[in-house]
């Protein structure tokens, strides 16, 4: 049906499979750093985000499944989640806070089909019950949340 996973909270850089997706030196070093800066206050990285073609109300569910990842962060007490994602699926992440990051440039992950973005979600600023999340699926209440 679907699902995501989470990686973490990370104890070092180099657990992050990110730095892989990048291979321009100066891109990883960079990324390396933003990563350390983010550990001490906790950070998580989701991967595979994945939901079937042919299970009914799929988009509801997408919505949901992008979701999730952003609670990872409450129950896995980090601050700060990152994730890589390609263009067509960035605005996805951002329903549930999700910040494209300028500082790094796309990348052709896993191969030149692909203009795979880094993004983070700070739990600070991440409103994981999304209200422009609640828009984009029509007011959906989701077990235990008000509307």
């Amino acid at each position: 049906m679907g699902g995501v996973r989470a990686q973490g909270p990370y104890q070092n850089a180099d657990e992050s499979h990110a730095l892989t997706e990048w291979s321009a030196p100066e891109h990883v070093d960079h990324l390396h750093r933003m990563i350390e800066s983010r550990i001490p206050f906790g950070l998580i990285e989701a991967k595979a985000a994945w939901v079937s073609e042919d299970v009914p109300k799929r988009r509801e569910l997408t919505l949901a499944v992008a979701r999730m990842g952003a609670k990872f962060m409450g129950l896995l007490d980090s601050r700060y989640m990152m994730a890589t994602a390609a263009d067509n699926l960035l605005d996805l992440w951002k329903t549930c806070g999700g910040v494209v990051d300028p500082s790094m440039p796309a990348t052709p992950y896993p191969d030149a089909r692909y203009r795979t973005r880094l993004m983070w979600w700070d739990r600070l600023r991440t409103d994981p019950f999304g209200d422009e999340l609640r828009r984009e699926v029509g007011g959906i209440r989701f077990d235990g949340e008000p509307m």
